[in-house]
């Protein structure tokens, strides 16, 4: 069977312009990040060859991932993944703890994906009262987390791309440092691409 999906993505174009971003394992706007964990590779690059690109294509999830820092496409990756055990709501299933959100936070946002969260309805058409205050448990978690804009006022520094990746390599540290109110507090140094914090995030 043949599917037009370019003809789609014109026609749709045609009628809604540039208020829609259409997303496929082929963009054109977003491209599925390869997995449905909500995990986007490390480092996750924005730009991709859209002409290496297949809907459908299995073979190419590690490149979806990671996406192509020399890519001739500007696609931005986007994470799809549930709140709960599956996409659909089932009785017996419960949303995912509050720490496995926010791992999945920084392994998509904290990797230059958008994160789409999918919270399915129940049996009687609305969204669960525990999804619901998980969401809000989640929201206030970011809120708090990212209150203090660690960037504001710093200095970034501009370096090839050959000494950027070593220095990431050798300088980035994630260390785990006593136990908080609410769980781990995390130290992060991303002396690689210029930033440079030492503060302690409290999760």
């Amino acid at each position: 069977m043949t599917y037009y999906f370019e003809d789609w993505f014109s026609i749709t174009k045609q009628l809604r312009g540039s208020i829609i971003n259409i997303f496929s394992d082929a963009g054109p706007d977003i491209r599925w990040v390869g997995d449905e964990q909500g995990a986007a590779g490390d480092p996750c690059w924005s730009p991709i060859n859209r002409t290496s690109l297949q809907i459908g294509n299995a073979s190419l999830e590690s490149y979806l991932n990671t996406g192509d820092p020399r890519g001739t496409d500007w696609v931005p990756p986007e994470c799809d993944v549930s709140i709960r055990p599956g996409w659909f709501w089932h009785e017996s299933e419960k949303p995912k703890p509050l720490r496995q959100l926010l791992d999945i936070y920084y392994k998509s946002v904290g990797r230059n994906c958008v994160l789409l969260l999918n919270v399915p309805p129940n049996s009687s058409g609305l969204v669960s009262d525990a999804d619901v205050e998980r969401l809000k448990e989640f929201r206030r978690a970011i809120d708090k987390i990212f209150e203090k804009d660690l960037a504001r006022g710093g200095i970034a520094k501009a370096c090839s791309e050959g000494e950027a990746s070593m220095a990431a390599s050798r300088q980035r540290t994630f260390s785990m440092g006593t136990k908080g109110r609410t769980g781990r507090r995390r130290r992060i140094r991303k002396d690689g691409i210029g930033l440079s914090c030492g503060s302690w995030i409290r999760l």
